[in-house]
Parts: structure tokens; C-alpha cells; sequence
């Protein structure tokens, strides 16, 4: 998996863009990685190095993150596997 390097510009970054597949390549500054192929399914890295998964979508106009997980209790493909089969589950609500 290549990484894209962000743009960091007066203390604002661009979350690196790619497939989420590898994510033992993220170090602590990327802080965020967006999904290319699922819509709103991103990972984010802390500060320490733990890497959570999650879904974005809107629902009424409000904004949503919903947490699918931790990096060691699922992989990416199970994150995934889950995103696609909870984004139209979640619309409905």
C-alpha cells in the first residue's frame, strides 16, 4: 500500500487518501486515513498508536461517526466487511 504524504498548511492537515488494507504502515501524524472505495469508512491513529476504525454519514443533517472497532480486535477487512454492512442498516434508522 503506498501512502500519500498530507499537506500541512497553518496547522491543518488532509487525511492521507488510499484503500484501507495495510494500516501498520500509519504512523501517529497521519491521524486519519480515508477509505477510496467505501464512502465515509475511514481509520484514525491517536497519539499513541492505537488505530480505530470508523463510518462516517450524515442522518437528518447531523454528522455521525460510528465506531466499528479497534486495529488488533479486527482487521481491516473485517472494518470493511462491517462498514458495507451497516452504512445502508444505519440509513434506515
Amino acid at each position: 500500500m503506498m501512502l500519500l504524504q498530507m499537506s500541512y498548511k497553518d496547522d491543518y492537515y488532509l487525511p492521507i487518501k488510499s484503500k484501507i488494507t495495510n494500516i501498520k504502515n500509519l504512523v501517529p501524524t497521519d491521524k486519519r486515513l480515508n477509505d477510496t472505495d467505501i464512502s465515509g469508512f475511514h481509520a484514525r491513529i491517536t497519539p499513541l498508536g492505537l488505530i480505530t476504525y470508523y463510518l462516517f454519514y450524515r442522518l437528518n443533517g447531523k454528522q455521525v461517526n460510528y465506531r466499528l472497532g479497534v486495529d488488533g480486535q479486527m482487521t481491516p477487512a473485517q472494518a470493511r466487511y462491517l462498514a458495507k454492512v451497516k452504512l445502508p442498516t444505519l440509513l434506515k434508522v
